[in-house]
């Protein structure tokens, strides 16, 4: 397993003692993304993307030309107006961006989808509250099988594309939350396994230099901690270890079954559209001649 990549602070002085890694550098500003980008360019580090969770609408943001080559994940409370948002779908596409909404709210999957179908890529989050799940599921059916053509919406894309019987699948990473793929930091380095946690404190490590190679990480108390606490679900016998859609859910909703139900029928209703894209697919590939 190859170190992950570190999600960090825009810190001039923790990237400069960083050293061959591949850093997601956050930001608080839409103003930051640019200089943030710089700042690791000109460090002896790999710039993965600048990460920023803006306050304001989407339609409300000045889209810079200094974004040109950088890669963002731009998360935004709401989409905003379409007639504020429409002259920037050209400029948005241009861009090497993804636009996070949060799914518990109705018009952000609303937005979730014209923006997909406008050629922006786009994920939805479920780090809020409860979501429509009827209204989430027809999202999740328009992301897999539409036939028009239309930008990728994550975890659906992700989930789908690496969905492999009977393994389960981890798509965590396409919110920064997976710790096989992404750390942490604080400004003084110490580091997190999930953004969550790094806030409130809970670090595994005080420095980054204290996880010099995969082996520090693989055997680290924390991240085995981590793998037993879904081994627990099943010895509690809870509702998530007998739900079928474990497999692309692996229990990531469980502490919020009581006020968010209704996961159980929308995961296990991906399952059947993963293998009905699957079967579209296979159908829709062009058959190759017979030859020698």
């Amino acid at each position: 397993m190859p170190l992950p990549t570190l999600v960090c602070p825009d810190a001039p002085g923790l990237i400069e003692r960083l050293h061959g890694r591949t850093l997601a550098v956050r930001v608080d500003e839409p103003e930051a993304i640019a200089g943030a980008a710089r700042g690791v360019r000109s460090s002896d580090n790999e710039l993965c993307c600048v990460i920023c969770d803006a306050l304001r609408p989407l339609a409300d943001l000045d889209l810079r030309d200094d974004w040109d080559g950088v890669p963002i994940a731009l998360g935004v409370p709401e989409a905003g107006r379409f007639r504020d948002l429409a002259p920037s779908i050209p400029r948005l596409r241009d861009l090497d961006l993804r636009v996070y909404l949060a799914a518990d709210r109705p018009d952000n999957l609303v937005a979730l989808r014209l923006l997909s179908s406008l050629g922006v890529p786009c994920c939805a989050t479920f780090a809020g509250g409860a979501p429509d799940w009827a209204a989430l599921t027809d999202l999740m059916t328009y992301a897999l099988l539409a036939s028009v053509p239309h930008a990728p919406i994550d975890p659906f894309e992700h989930i789908a594309d690496h969905y492999e019987p009977p393994f389960a699948t981890e798509w965590g990473a396409t919110c920064f939350a997976d710790p096989r793929c992404y750390l942490h930091l604080d400004e003084e380095g110490r580091v997190a396994l999930a953004r969550s946690e790094l806030l409130a404190g809970v670090v595994i490590a005080e420095d980054v230099a204290d996880i010099a190679d995969e082996a520090d990480l693989v055997s680290h108390p924390a991240l085995v901690e981590r793998a037993v606490r879904r081994l627990r679900l099943f010895e509690q016998d809870h509702p998530c270890a007998r739900c079928p859609g474990w497999r692309v859910c692996l229990g990531t909703l469980a502490d919020s079954l009581d006020t968010a139900p209704g996961c159980a029928a929308f995961f296990t209703e991906m399952l059947d559209v993963i293998d009905q894209r699957r079967d579209q697919r296979s159908r829709d590939r062009e058959p190759v001649k017979w030859r020698p």
